[in-house]
């Protein structure tokens, strides 16, 4: 009995001995997931269209997330929408340098899927909604994924002032391609902008006044009865 019991407490402590092994592992797993990461996301946001990365670099930060997924328990969904940046970094390097539209088209779809597994975990994130439908505006996919992420996106953005804003510098030069109701929904931003006193009036001038939306945003705001000195510089 007293052999049992010996038995028994190695056996006990030897299985708490492996499950404490075993997340000590994870937690590694984890960190060195987390650095790289942290590292991918440094580089990204350094990029902008002043200072475009090179290809090396967008290649050796591609295989550093796809690295970091490796390294991770479960999937992530910033991996993923980090994967998508890089890519539409990738398209937008190629476009500049006017290189071959098809492999352009090539990586905005693999931004487009990689947003979509990020929504497919955090379906609530509105600026993921926001980056999928420009990689449908730039493939020019005016399908249903782009009407439900429309829709969506409108759903979750409320208060938010920038937001709205760059939706509208996103969707206003792709004008004449939208539904009316689409149209209807960006001419009622542009209006809870004004209302709101928005700060950056001259931008919604600059956006409105050469584009395909002037015509409707005129005869809206005589509709509405906007009485703003943005109307006034946007319509006469």
């Amino acid at each position: 009995m007293r052999r049992f019991r010996v038995t028994s407490g190695l056996l006990r402590n030897g299985l708490l001995f492996m499950i404490l092994c075993g997340l000590m592992l994870v937690v590694f797993h984890y960190l060195i997931a987390s650095a790289m990461l942290s590292s991918a996301d440094k580089q990204i946001q350094s990029w902008s269209v002043d200072s475009l990365p090179s290809a090396r670099t967008l290649n050796s930060t591609e295989q550093l997330l796809k690295s970091a997924t490796l390294w991770l328990p479960v999937d992530n969904p910033k991996v993923y929408g980090m994967l998508g940046k890089l890519y539409q970094w990738k398209s937008y390097v190629l476009q500049v340098g006017g290189q071959n539209p098809v492999q352009i088209s090539v990586f905005l779809e693999q931004a487009q899927n990689a947003y979509q597994k990020q929504l497919r975990q955090e379906p609530k994130r509105p600026y993921a909604w926001l980056s999928f439908m420009e990689t449908k505006l730039q493939l020019q996919e005016y399908d249903i994924q782009f009407i439900q992420a429309f829709e969506n996106l409108n759903r979750l953005q409320g208060q938010n002032t920038r937001l709205r804003l760059q939706k509208l510098k996103l969707m206003i030069p792709y004008w004449k391609n939208l539904s009316l109701r689409q149209r209807a929904w960006l001419l009622t931003d542009l209006k809870w902008l004004l209302q709101t006193h928005f700060h950056a009036m001259n931008l919604i001038v600059e956006l409105v006044k050469e584009s395909d939306a002037r015509p409707d945003f005129c005869r809206y705001s005589q509709w509405v009865r906007i009485e703003h000195p943005v109307v006034e510089k946007i319509c006469n």
